[in-house]
C-alpha cells in the first residue's frame, strides 16, 4: 500500500477555506459608501439598502455598527445572482420556478437562478443586471469642474450632421447578422462590426466586456472628456436580441438595432468634436 504524506499546513489552509463561507447579505441604508467605509464590500445598490458578499468577520463587523442587515443566501458557486427590474404593470409571480426571490425593492427582486434559467429570464418583459462578486469602488465625493455652456451653433451642428442614409444602413447592417440572440455567434460578430465603428469614428479606445462565459460581450467606445475624469456620460442600447416565437431567427430592426443605431449614430455625429466631459458609447448584450 502506498502512503502519501500530506503537508499539515495544506491540510489546515484547504480546511480553512472549506469552513469559511460567504453570505449575501442586504444592508438598509441610503448610502453604500458609509458601508463599504466600515470595510464591508458593497456588490450592489438598490432603492433604499445595498447588497453585501460577507464572510462571518463581515457579520460580525456589521453586527457590531448600527446598521440593520439581513442574511439573503449563502454564496454557493453554482447560483447566480442577477437583479430582475421588473418595471411596470409585471407579475412577478412569473419568476416562479426561475429562481428563488431573496429580497425586492420597488424596482424589482434579487433572484438567485442558474445558467440555464438565464435563457428563460431573458424572454421575459424584464431587464436582467448580475450581481457581481467584485466589490464596488468609492471614489472621494468631489464635484466635477465647471464647464462652459455649449454654445446653440454647436448644438445645430451636431444635429445637422445625422443622416438618415446612415441610419437606415447601420439598422439593415444589424439585421444583416440574422439573429442576435446573446449566445450565438453572429451577436459575438455584431458587437464586433458595433466596435469597429466606433474605431472609425474616432473614439479614444474600445473595448469588449466579457461578462458571461457564454454571452457575447458588451461592446464599449470611449471619448475621453479634455476638462473633467467624472461624471460619465453614457450612450448605450442593447444590441442582442431574442424572439418567444423564432429565436433561431431574430434580425430585431426595432428590438433593438434602432438603438444600438443610435448610439452608433451618435459616435459618428460626435467624431472629430471634443468635448469637456468624457462620453461611453455601450451597445450591451442580454437586454442591458
Amino acid at each position: 500500500m502506498k502512503i502519501v504524506r500530506v503537508s499539515s499546513l495544506f491540510l489546515l489552509v484547504v480546511g480553512l477555506a472549506v469552513a469559511a463561507p460567504t453570505y449575501l447579505a442586504r444592508v438598509e441604508t441610503q448610502a453604500g459608501s458609509a458601508v463599504a467605509a466600515l470595510g464591508v464590500p458593497v456588490v450592489a445598490e438598490l432603492d433604499g439598502c445595498c447588497l453585501v458578499r460577507v464572510g462571518d468577520a463581515g457579520l460580525a463587523r456589521l453586527a457590531g455598527t448600527a446598521c440593520q442587515f439581513t442574511v439573503l443566501d449563502r454564496a454557493d458557486e453554482s447560483r447566480l445572482y442577477v437583479y430582475v427590474n421588473t418595471r411596470g404593470s409585471f407579475d412577478r409571480s412569473r419568476l416562479s420556478g426561475l429562481g428563488d426571490v431573496l429580497t425586492e425593492d420597488r424596482g424589482g427582486v434579487v433572484l438567485a437562478t442558474t445558467e440555464e434559467m438565464i435563457g428563460e429570464l431573458n424572454r421575459l418583459p424584464v431587464e436582467l443586471a448580475r450581481i457581481p462578486v467584485e466589490p464596488l469602488t468609492y471614489g472621494p465625493n468631489q464635484p466635477a469642474a465647471d464647464s462652459p455652456a455649449v454654445d446653440d451653433s454647436l448644438v445645430q451642428t451636431l444635429v445637422d450632421r445625422v443622416s438618415p442614409d446612415s441610419i437606415l444602413s447601420s439598422i439593415q447592417r444589424l439585421q444583416n447578422f440574422y439573429t442576435r440572440y446573446s449566445t450565438t455567434d453572429s451577436c459575438r460578430r455584431a458587437v464586433e462590426w458595433v466596435q469597429a465603428r466606433f474605431v472609425a469614428y474616432g473614439c479614444d479606445s474600445t473595448a469588449l466586456e466579457d461578462y458571461y462565459s457564454s454571452y457575447a460581450p458588451n461592446v464599449i467606445g470611449v471619448k475621453r472628456g479634455t476638462v473633467n475624469a467624472f461624471p460619465i456620460y453614457v450612450i448605450c442600447g442593447h444590441a442582442d436580441n431574442t424572439s418567444d416565437y423564432q429565436p433561431n431567427h431574430c434580425p430585431g430592426s426595432d428590438d433593438n438595432a434602432s438603438g444600438t443605431t443610435a448610439v452608433i449614430e451618435a459616435c459618428r455625429v460626435f467624431s472629430g468634436i471634443r468635448f469637456d466631459n468624457t462620453v461611453y458609447f455601450i451597445g450591451f448584450t442580454g437586454e442591458e
